[in-house]
């Protein structure tokens, strides 16, 4: 008999939930904004509220009773262990604070739990269900507003001793000039390959009398770019917006070629919304790995886009439990 979980992946923009069957089976998941700013006159005291409200949602609207769900799996874009205790986030407060998710969560609905950092989630959903599948090693790559990642060794997803491996957006690509970066420190791969860097260059570009694809696709108002948009440029052959992709990659293709060095995985899976660029985005960091990889053996590791879209992080959630 197949066995049902709830799987549950708060961000800091939106909440995304859904039942997910044993056998990799979904159904009822939705994406649900979040209203902007909340975090900062709420955090995270709503942060569980917001979590009960989504199971309950699952259980009413499909007629459940508390007894058919296995077990509920949570992901949020902040370090997190396993049994839900939040060390430091500024995702959901203005101030770095220690959190127990799971006490307060299971105040509110009592249930079997586990507990993981987002793109660690979206790690294991691939693994289990999307483009890592068939693989027991795996690193997987998540870009978007931030970048993250997770690691699969040997079938296992790796926690770590702090139970948070796998933030490759705060790896230091640039060791001189580097910009800040939220976490403090400076030169992360975060604050020059992650959409708003992206978006930062275009501007820049835009201002040096460059982008002119772009320009008219913005309607001439730099408030309206987006990484889509750069790619729709590069698409239609605008140099400055493949150069705009081309640099990074190349930054993610360090970041990503050192990580292949120590956990030598069979594949790479690229996510997020900077992974629809294709080519574009994936190419400079294939020629980074095919170039510089050791041994030469992991220089015919290929990079793929990840296939679960949205709900990698809600499938990984709930096949954790």
């Amino acid at each position: 008999m197949k066995k049902l979980y709830i799987g549950i992946d708060v961000g800091g923009t939106n909440i995304k939930s859904g039942l997910v069957y044993s056998d990799g089976k979904t159904k009822d998941i939705t994406v649900t904004k979040l209203v902007e700013d909340w975090k900062y006159y709420k955090g995270l005291t709503e942060l569980p509220k917001m979590i009960y409200r989504e199971i309950k949602r699952l259980i009413n609207n499909n007629k459940l009773a508390d007894k058919q769900i296995s077990g509920i799996g949570i992901a949020v874009a902040s370090p997190i262990t396993s049994d839900g205790i939040i060390s430091e986030t500024t995702t959901f407060s203005k101030s770095i604070q220690r959190f127990n998710l799971h006490k307060e969560i299971n105040k509110l609905y009592p249930a079997k739990y586990c507990f993981a950092v987002d793109t660690q989630a979206a790690a294991y959903g691939e693994f289990k269900s999307g483009a890592g599948k068939g693989y027991n090693n795996i690193l997987a790559v998540f870009c978007g507003t931030g970048i993250g990642g997770g690691v699969i060794i040997d079938g296992k997803l790796l926690l770590g001793s702090k139970g948070i491996a796998g933030p490759i957006g705060h790896t230091i690509v640039m060791t001189k000039n580097g910009l800040k970066c939220i976490c403090g420190s400076y030169g992360c791969l975060e604050t020059i390959s992650s959409a708003g860097a992206i978006v930062k260059k275009a501007i820049e570009n835009i201002s040096k009398g460059k982008l002119k694809i772009l320009s008219k696709l913005c309607n001439y108002d730099i408030q309206n770019i987006t990484p889509h948009l750069v790619y729709i440029a590069a698409k239609k052959k605008d140099k400055d917006a493949i150069n705009i992709f081309a640099e990074t990659g190349y930054y993610l293709g360090i970041a990503i070629l050192n990580a292949i060095t120590i956990i030598s995985p069979e594949i790479v899976i690229l996510g997020g919304g900077l992974a629809e660029a294709g080519d574009f985005i994936i190419k400079p960091i294939q020629d980074i790995i095919k170039k510089m990889a050791f041994p030469k053996e992991n220089r015919k590791i290929k990079i793929v886009k990840a296939k679960l879209g949205l709900y990698s992080g809600v499938i990984g959630a709930a096949k954790l439990v």
